[in-house]
């Protein structure tokens, strides 16, 4: 069965969204949608968009949703997570390029990419998220500040919980879209 391998695929690479996107209206419309919209299909799931998995990649570098409505944030601290979403940003670019680069030598290879290597991919990320969140935990200097930063990323763990396990109950059924993506994603750190 053909699907399969691309519903491992999207399960592996479309669960993290930007935190930035959540707050932004869900990511950019339609990515991996259907042509109508909604969840994808049989054939949408069989040539995922390259280029949008290695936008998702990149876009983990971002700490929107972690540091939104954290209290009284000063301006040092503000250019201190830009500076971290910048240094971040690099090297989740790296991931995105690399993720882009197998998905696009398999398609013209006519096969399929090496989903364990990606799923590797997923949880270097995954780490380097955690040390990133980590990071920018060390820039907040009042309890109300980590207060509110940990109850976000609590939020996002969970959400993050609950999108993966329904991904996971789709696959499970059989239906279509099972691991797809219909731009109605929220969330998005991956697991910090």
């Amino acid at each position: 069965m053909r699907i399969l391998p691309y519903a491992l695929l999207a399960s592996v690479l479309l669960i993290p969204v930007s935190a930035h996107a959540q707050r932004r209206g869900g990511g950019g419309g339609n990515i991996g949608g259907g042509p109508l919209g909604g969840q994808p299909g049989i054939g949408d799931l069989q040539q995922p968009n390259t280029a949008d998995v290695q936008r998702r990649m990149e876009e983990r570098a971002l700490l929107g949703d972690a540091v939104h409505k954290v209290p009284d944030l000063t301006n040092a601290q503000k250019d201190s997570i830009k500076a971290l979403e910048k240094k971040y940003g690099e090297v989740f670019r790296s991931y995105g390029i690399a993720m882009r680069s197998q998905m696009d030598s398999a398609r013209s290879a006519g096969g399929q990419p090496d989903f364990r290597a990606m799923a590797m991919l997923r949880m270097t990320a995954d780490s380097t998220r955690d040390v990133e969140v980590a990071a920018a935990r060390t820039l907040l200097t009042s309890d109300a500040q980590r207060s509110k930063f940990d109850q976000n990323i609590a939020e996002i763990k969970e959400r993050d919980a609950k999108r993966e396990e329904a991904m996971r109950n789709r696959r499970a059924q059989g239906m279509p879209g099972g691991g797809g993506y219909n731009g109605s994603n929220r969330g998005g750190m991956g697991r910090p």
